[in-house]
């Protein structure tokens, strides 16, 4: 019989009792500003479909929870749901690219309903968010990219049970207790990858669920709830359900980092696949001077994860627009920018950008994809009508480990997004300096934020 679930709780037990190194204290803090950034513009871009979707459901009617960006609160599962979706709804949240999934807006927002009945401390809180995203990007390790090419969203699916141990931790449930909350989570993990295409709504979805039964799961392990003998590894658990593939070494396999520091900051406002391509379209407008009327046609070579889904030239919804590296390419050369701004409506109904995404063709490297998922790389060809052509490759997009975004650059992201979500210069500085001393004053930065 196997063990995998037990193996797996005592390893993250064991991981987390040891005081967490100064390092990983920041990286934990500027993955929650980071967070709170992608939330509040989030709440803005959500707004009147969140509300009316509260009203119809009567939920969230009582509650202590806030709602990040508007000046309600709401129940603890209501306001994971709507937090995390709010968090993944600029696709300007943080990931990881060996696991292809997106943990903060899921273990933040779960975090975020256990603490605000003051249940926790701050440092609690930042070791639940650096156990969350060890226990997400494992899971996600350990079953791609099989889970992918099957279709499973691993925000939705891995993110479910990271969030219900985020809890677990910090909480300090037993052994018992967190055996519990992750079967629950494990049964209640959903997402579905076909919810990116067209002009769905539907992808940010998947983060809020996760982070709310996650939530729900933690309580049903707290409340002693008890799951099967291995939800994880058993026939019919977690990973023979997710993957046809899978490493179940990889939950327990040494590592000489916390998986939080491998967790890449994304500085454009789109897929994560389309990033190499956009820094690389950036750098060549910038350097030549090009302009969309001076461009005849442009091919982006890259590894072949990064295609299905995301070569489509028919843009119709800012959603679609930020599952599309063709419009992503085209908006970055035409606005010098890819962050939330040249994804607005009005950009994606842009004839002239429109017109030279339809001029952007993607093709495999098979170089590229050997070397995926470890570098993650694109090469862009703008063929010009003067008969020139200009091209860049880009192995590491700004925010990756290799290519990391400086505390100073990931600061000045929040300050973008929160001037964004109109939040006064006076208050953005009181969440900055509350949220880098959270975990000595958990109260000061909840009334902060």
């Amino acid at each position: 019989m196997t063990r995998t679930t037990k193996e797996f709780v005592d390893f993250i037990a064991e991981f987390m009792r040891s005081e967490l190194p100064d390092r990983v204290v920041e990286k934990a803090r500027l993955c929650v500003l980071d967070y709170l950034g992608c939330a509040y513009v989030g709440y803005g871009m959500n707004k009147g479909r969140v509300a009316a979707l509260m009203e119809a459901m009567g939920m969230g009617s009582s509650g202590d929870i806030k709602v990040l960006g508007g000046d309600r609160a709401a129940n603890a599962q209501t306001a994971a749901l709507v937090n995390g979706m709010n968090a993944h709804t600029a696709e300007l949240d943080d990931g990881h690219r060996f696991a292809a999934v997106h943990p903060g807006a899921v273990v933040i927002s779960a975090l975020l309903s256990s603490c605000g009945g003051g249940k926790v401390s701050g440092n609690d809180f930042l070791r639940g968010v650096v156990a969350g995203y060890e226990t997400t990007i494992r899971l996600g390790e350990a079953i791609q990219p099989s889970h992918k090419l099957r279709g499973g969203h691993a925000t939705g699916t891995c993110g479910t049970v990271g969030a219900a141990m985020a809890v677990a931790v910090a909480e300090g449930f037993d052994f018992e207790q967190t055996k519990g909350a992750v079967a629950a989570a494990c049964t209640s993990a959903s997402g579905l990858l076909e919810m990116i295409d067209d002009s769905s709504q539907l992808k940010p979805y998947n983060a809020g669920l996760a982070a709310m039964n996650g939530y729900v799961s933690a309580m049903m392990g707290q409340a002693g709830f008890c799951g099967p003998d291995d939800s994880l590894g058993g026939e019919r658990g977690f990973l023979n359900f997710m993957a046809d593939e899978y490493d179940a070494d990889a939950l327990t396999a040494p590592c000489d980092v916390y998986k939080i520091e491998q967790a890449y900051v994304k500085p454009y406002a789109a897929c994560r696949h389309s990033h190499p391509a956009i820094e690389g379209a950036l750098g060549l407008a910038s350097e030549h001077s090009i302009i969309p009327d001076d461009i005849a046609s442009i091919d982006i070579h890259t590894y072949k994860l990064a295609i299905p889904g995301h070569d489509s030239t028919n843009i119709s919804s800012a959603e679609a627009a930020k599952m599309s590296t063709p419009f992503s390419v085209a908006t970055a050369i035409a606005n010098q920018s890819a962050g939330i701004e040249a994804f607005r409506e009005d950009k994606v109904a842009d004839r002239a950008i429109l017109e030279l995404a339809s001029k952007v063709r993607m093709s495999e490297c098979k170089e590229m994809t050997a070397a995926s998922p470890a570098v993650r790389a694109a090469e862009i060809v703008v063929s010009l009508h003067n008969g020139k052509r200009l091209s860049k490759r880009v192995d590491h997009p700004l925010g990756e480990p290799e290519n990391p975004m400086s505390e100073e650059m990931i600061v000045e992201k929040f300050r973008s997004l929160a001037g964004s979500a109109e939040i006064c210069e006076e208050r953005v500085a009181t969440i900055i300096a509350a949220t880098m001393s959270m975990d000595m004053d958990l109260a000061n930065w909840y009334k902060a934020i």
